[in-house]
């Protein structure tokens, strides 16, 4: 190790570079770990792989997207799952797909997650390439030229005045990298969203959302003239105003089904009866009553360009007055939301936001938790009975527990973030779409993945860490700077686990596998295809990866080396995913993914710098540090003043200019539907499911699916066409899309 100053050693789960009085801790530091983690994760995602490229033509595990058409482009699509039969022959069809294909087999929230993926892919490879010399430099300047892991991180350059200079030109570099590559890729998102707007204009494009309906306008047909009057004479198709208690209603209709449901099975219960009776008269009264709060409405006009117009400009001069912005898609949309009020939602996110920042605050000894169960040293305090088995297994086992052990519990512990972030978004605070709900969780779980990092970092709890730096600011650079190279042998096997095992995971899909071979045997029906939403679930993975990548970028570009491989294998592994296995379903067209994500990766840069600032301030290179300090002012700045104004906030809407010259304002509503937009919950209490309907499907043979899987497959059958009938009870699922209409010769 490195006779740089080191605290004293804590409970950690990084190998320490002290050799302490531990006497579980192997010679060869941060090395052994890392050996035996790449050996675990390469042995187990060898298996992996070997499955997946044995039985990757099995459609049914591997493939089950094709088995029904929900790729545009079918054939395309098929044409590369079956492109080749050799080992990872796959990657190279799928690596030559071209943007256009991608946006029209998967959809546009997908193809930007994949388009960040390879931009890192890029950012990171460039910096890899150059970092060979910056390595070069951090061993020749090690004091004792060893081969331990510290000779090959900045911690070896105190004292070299050149080395310091090499590492700051180097954090100067990866940081223009990335914000040139980001103004390339914003641009290009300018260009797929301005394609996508002007070319499919469907029902979705024509409408608006509005919220803060007046009383005397929740009415269809009086809100539709009100429009008409707005627009100064343009066509309005139509209104569908959300005046019931739609969340009420839906908890009336699951019972009314679980009533049915338990009917069925005992058809003679006098009591269950009477209870289903009761309960499908209340949904019928809920689907009738006016609740009042909220009342919003989406209203649908003639054309893209006037939609447009109403969801940019201001509809009222009166304090929280009516408002309209671009509707989503009904499948997009979270239906027991929709008539919640505005202004009780934003209240509610305040409130959950100040309940995040006390539960990231408690989470992170949770970090600490996981790092102290990994230490050899504090495990045979805690149970003296391990002792003797430490003992007689000692430099594997402590390889083993202080390397592989706290990877795996933290990203256990993390898989469960996300989700509930989800539900706090969705139960309580009550968006109104998915969108809205991805926009919302994926910053804040990407806080509580920084928070995870550099709870790490600093080997403790950030709240103690805090209390520490209120009592003495000026320790914040000597907190920092000396925690930072101390854990990067733990982010390098956490990165290792990603490639070597978590990927081959992904494509392997061994549960769903096993499933199938005993749905096989059993000659049963199996799922088709599993829904992911890109922006909660795979892109903080891949931000997870950018922030370790950036923070040790200039600190330990082994880690930078190692991220950049990640984002390639991610790249060629999601998109094959998204293209044969997963459905999106709800996509925003991009509209608020690239945002988030883009934000997301510049606070990343941010802190990155400021880290890098401390650690060269801690090695004595005070110059050095001076020059480091305006790179996060300037990566803001060019954020905030070249990135938003420039590309996302245009990108948003349609310009006039653009609706004019595609000649966008032209009526386009013959094959719209009044009822596109109509709340499932209503068709479905509409339709009667008291006790006498059910005895009598009963007695026909004929059990009624109060999920309408029926219909879904009556609807999936058919063309659009031959089942507009089912248009109000199917239109939720994505089943039902109005044909998009193109532009001549597109």
């Amino acid at each position: 190790c490195n006779s740089m100053d080191v605290p004293a050693p804590t409970i950690s789960a990084a190998p320490s570079c002290v050799e302490a009085k531990n006497k579980f801790a192997p010679p060869s530091a941060a090395w052994s770990e890392v050996a035996m983690t790449v050996l675990l994760n390469v042995a187990m995602g060898g298996v992996l792989l070997w499955l997946f490229e044995s039985k990757r033509k099995r459609r049914s595990v591997y493939g089950p997207r094709l088995r029904r058409s929900y790729a545009r482009d079918d054939a395309r699509a098929r044409q590369v799952f079956a492109a080749g039969r050799l080992p990872f022959s796959w990657a190279t069809a799928v690596k030559r797909l071209k943007d256009d294909e991608l946006v029209d087999m998967i959809g546009l929230d997908a193809t930007l997650v994949v388009r960040f993926a390879r931009l890192w892919g890029r950012v990171f490879g460039r910096a890899t390439v150059v970092s060979v010399l910056v390595m070069a430099r951090y061993h020749a300047s090690s004091r004792r030229r060893t081969w331990s892991f510290y000779s090959f991180t900045m911690g070896s350059l105190r004292g070299d005045a050149l080395g310091l200079w090499t590492a700051t030109a180097f954090s100067y570099f990866v940081a223009v990298s990335a914000l040139v590559g980001l103004a390339h890729e914003s641009r290009r998102y300018l260009e797929i969203r301005k394609r996508h707007l002007e070319r499919h204009v469907d029902q979705t494009n024509c409408s608006v959302f509005v919220e803060r309906v007046p009383a005397e306008l929740c009415d269809r047909e009086a809100l539709r003239r009100y429009f008409e009057y707005l627009a100064n004479g343009g066509a309005v198709h139509s209104a569908v105003v959300f005046d019931v208690d739609l969340s009420t209603l839906h908890r009336a209709l699951r019972r009314r089904g679980s009533a049915a449901r338990a009917l069925r099975r005992s058809p003679n219960d006098v009591r269950l009866r009477k209870t289903l009776d009761e309960l499908d008269a209340a949904c019928r009264d809920l689907a009738t009553g006016e609740s009042g709060a909220g009342r919003a409405a989406v209203v649908t006009l003639a054309s893209a360009g006037l939609a447009a117009d109403m969801a940019q400009i201001r509809l009222s001069s009166e304090p929280f007055g009516m408002s309209a912005t671009a509707a989503t898609t009904p499948a997009d949309l979270v239906w027991p939301n929709v008539g919640c009020s505005k202004l009780a939602v934003e209240l509610r996110q305040l409130a959950a936001d100040a309940f995040l920042c006390l539960a990231a605050l408690a989470l992170t000894p949770v970090v600490s938790a996981i790092q102290a169960i990994s230490n050899l040293d504090q495990l045979t305090r805690l149970f003296p009975f391990l002792e003797p088995l430490f003992d007689r297994y000692s430099e594997t086992s402590r390889a083993l527990v202080t390397g592989y052990l706290p990877v795996a519990l933290f990203v256990a512990v993390y898989a469960v973030v996300p989700l509930a972030l989800s539900a706090l978004a969705r139960d309580f605070i009550r968006f109104k779409s998915h969108s809205e709900i991805q926009r919302y969780v994926l910053p804040r779980y990407f806080v509580f993945q920084l928070l995870a990092v550099y709870a790490s970092v600093l080997a403790g709890s950030v709240a103690a860490t805090l209390a520490e730096l209120a009592r003495r600011p000026e320790s914040v650079v000597r907190v920092l700077g000396s925690s930072v190279p101390r854990i990067a042998p733990y982010f390098l096997q956490y990165l290792v686990v990603k490639i070597a095992f978590s990927l081959p995971f992904e494509l392997a899909r061994p549960a769903r596998f096993i499933a199938a071979e005993i749905a096989r045997r059993l000659s049963r029906v199996t799922p088709d295809t599993v829904d992911l939403d890109t922006g909660v679930l795979v892109a903080p993975e891949l931000l997870m990866v950018l922030a370790i990548g950036a923070l040790y970028a200039a600190v330990a570009p082994i880690v930078l080396a190692l991220a950049a491989l990640y984002f390639a294998c991610a790249d060629l592994v999601y998109t094959r995913q998204c293209l044969f296995v997963y459905v999106s379903p709800h996509d925003s067209g991009g509209l608020q993914l690239w945002p988030a994500m883009t934000a997301c990766a510049v606070n990343a840069l941010v802190l990155a710098q400021l880290a890098a600032f401390s650690y060269v301030s801690l090695l004595g290179g005070l110059p050095q540090a001076v020059l480091l300090l305006p790179l996060p002012l300037a990566t803001l700045f060019f954020h905030s003043h070249i990135l938003v104004p420039v590309f996302e906030t245009p990108a948003a809407a349609l310009d006039r200019h653009t609706s004019l010259t595609y000649d966008l304002f032209h009526r386009r509503d013959a094959a719209f539907h009044p009822d596109f937009y109509l709340p499932p919950a209503l068709a479905d209490a509409d339709r009667s499911l008291d006790a006498a309907t059910v005895l009598a499907d009963l007695a026909a043979n004929r059990p009624r699916d109060d999920d309408d899987d029926d219909d879904r497959r009556q609807l999936a059958s058919n063309p659009p066409a031959e089942a507009t009938g089912l248009l109000a009870d199917n239109h939720r699922k994505g089943d039902l899309e109005v044909p998009a209409i193109r532009r001549g010769g597109d």
